[in-house]
């Protein structure tokens, strides 16, 4: 049965309701066997070897372990722990979380199965991964989003199938295996990046060829983007500062990675660069979780334009020339602004004409972009109000070729990110909008 939890929190002096949808769980899997290969030490940092100190028989880490082994979750929902993944409709997963609302840590278990919601949206189950089928076939033939990677090599634009099979991940080879996710992970933390924290992985002994592991990490709370909504705009459809903070976190992240670490992440989308509700001294706030960071790659040495393409997912009657460093950067930022600027076509359904929808996003896109182009710290604020002009008026420009305001996102997402570049003193060579 699904059902709605709330908590009520403290976040920058103002009560919030923070929302979720919970399910039952049945589970259709075969029991796993496993060997944990990654571990806590005595210091509470995560290693991989034979220095693995066992978690005590009593802790939620060992109750996770073992449902990972059984798929019987009655153990974590006896000890108050809420289920809250939500693959929704005709999506699936290979993940599982639970949240301790004691504890305000949400827990995530990777590589478990075949996870699915029943036809009426009501209740999960866990079920054996489908071995001898891709997640990119099996998304394909259902028709939604086939997931995969797009990433810049000096020889250009490339990308990758998710060809991983369904409900499972490599634990130490194939694509984007979870030894090698781990070890990424742990380094960014290093380097100071917010991301998860992992407490346990390992191989499945019983699935195929042992080629197969799972793995368990902790945040602090994420939360559902659409059902909480009020976290970040008020009644007056105005941004909360909590959003701001949010934006902050973010995008000085994807600063460093890109211009100190001289990375790429390759897909930074709501999931992956999540909110996530800190509490300390029982004051909440927010910040971004940088997840899924098997996907990194350093960026291109290349800097001459050799690639020609539009700055958005639309035809707008404009191309962008770029060398494959800065089209690396700039795939970071389109997938992140676009996501950024759903939050403005969200709130521009609930306005009753195209004219005021024109006037708020006139009004509120400017706000977003001075934030985000600070906290990223490449542009000054000449150039920043330069980016807000040229990139607004090219997205009026395509409204008068048919596009329809419901485009909003793709069109400043695409046009803004490579403005933040173009406009660069440290890119600008590199970056060429040619009106047509």
């Amino acid at each position: 049965m699904k059902i709605t939890k709330n908590i009520e929190i403290q976040v920058n002096d103002q009560s919030e309701t923070i929302r979720f949808t919970s399910f039952d769980l049945a589970t259709k899997r075969q029991a796993y066997t496993i060997e944990q290969t990654f571990g806590l030490n005595q210091k509470n940092m995560i290693i991989e070897g034979k220095e693995i100190t066992p978690f005590s028989a009593d802790s939620t880490e060992q109750a996770l372990l073992n449902f990972v082994e059984t798929g019987d979750p009655h153990e974590l929902f006896n000890r108050g722990l809420w289920l809250t993944e939500n693959p929704g409709k005709d999506e699936i997963s290979r993940n599982l979380s639970f949240y301790d609302p004691s504890t305000n840590i949400e827990y995530t278990l990777g590589g478990i199965g075949l996870v699915r919601l029943d036809k009426d949206q009501n209740k999960l189950y866990l079920e054996d991964p489908i071995l001898d089928t891709s997640f990119h076939n099996y998304q394909t033939k259902k028709g939604n989003n086939q997931g995969g990677t797009i990433y810049f090599s000096d020889k250009g634009k490339q990308s990758k199938h998710n060809t991983t099979p369904v409900g499972v991940s490599y634990y130490a080879q194939g694509p984007y295996n979870l030894r090698d996710k781990i070890k990424k992970t742990c380094g960014m933390q290093e380097q100071g990046f917010n991301t998860p924290i992992y407490l346990a992985a390992g191989i499945i002994t019983n699935l195929a060829n042992q080629e197969f592991g799972f793995s368990i990490y902790k945040t602090n709370l994420t939360h559902d983007y659409l059902l909480n909504l009020g976290l970040y705009l008020d009644k007056s459809i105005n941004f909360k500062l909590s959003y701001f903070q949010y934006l902050t976190s973010k995008y000085q992240q994807l600063s460093k990675l890109h211009l100190s670490l001289q990375q790429t992440h390759g897909q930074p989308t709501i999931t992956n660069a999540v909110g996530v509700i800190n509490c300390t001294d029982g004051k909440h706030s927010l910040s971004c979780v940088i997840k899924d960071l098997a996907t990194l790659k350093p960026l291109p040495s290349q800097t001459k334009k050799t690639i020609l393409e539009s700055p958005c997912p639309q035809d707008i009657k404009g191309q962008v020339k770029k060398s494959p460093r800065v089209a690396a950067i700039v795939n970071d930022l389109q997938i992140a602004l676009t996501q950024e600027f759903n939050i403005l076509l969200i709130a521009i359904n609930a306005l009753p004409n195209d004219q005021i929808r024109i006037n708020f996003l006139n009004y509120q896109y400017p706000i977003l972009m001075s934030t985000i182009c600070e906290a990223y710290g490449l542009l000054q604020q000449a150039e920043i109000n330069q980016l807000i002009k040229f990139s607004f008026s090219q997205f009026m420009k395509s409204l008068s070729l048919g596009y329809k305001l419901g485009s909003c996102n793709e069109v400043l997402g695409g046009l803004s990110a490579h403005a933040m570049l173009g406009l660069s003193a440290k890119f600008r060579d590199e970056i060429e909008f040619m009106a047509s």
